[in-house]
């Protein structure tokens, strides 16, 4: 775990844990704003917890925040560029809502480099 390999208490480890949980809680209500905070202060406690800036981001773009989402999102390309092929997508989507169709197209051609085949992608860039 990347967590311990930069020595972050285990306690501090539980408490992002929780926050993080109690962010997906939020998310799954559709509390985004609680779910933001959540998400935020699990990020406070462990910088590595990569699922609370994944669902920060999420909860930013479905409260009507797509800036917010894809800053958390390249920054987490930035991290963690294996995290998951779906924060591709993710990031497509939020580009479309501030009109930058150009950042659209070129993030999708980021993950068909990355993931040759990587069908979803396909269909998002068409």
């Amino acid at each position: 775990m990347a967590a311990k390999a930069i020595n972050i208490p285990e306690a501090q480890l539980l408490e992002s844990e929780e926050q993080y949980e109690a962010g997906k809680v939020f998310l799954q209500e559709k509390k985004y704003k609680e779910a933001i905070k959540m998400f935020t202060k699990s990020l406070s406690l462990n910088k590595t917890n990569y699922d609370a800036l994944f669902y920060r981001a999420v909860s930013a773009l479905d409260s009507g925040q797509p800036q917010s989402a894809i800053t958390d999102l390249n920054e987490l390309i930035e991290q963690c560029s294996d995290y998951r092929k779906t924060m591709f997508i993710i990031l497509s989507i939020a580009f479309r809502r501030v009109n930058d169709y150009t950042g659209a197209q070129r993030v999708l051609s980021k993950a068909l480099i990355k993931y040759p085949r990587y069908v979803e992608a396909y269909i998002a860039r068409g």
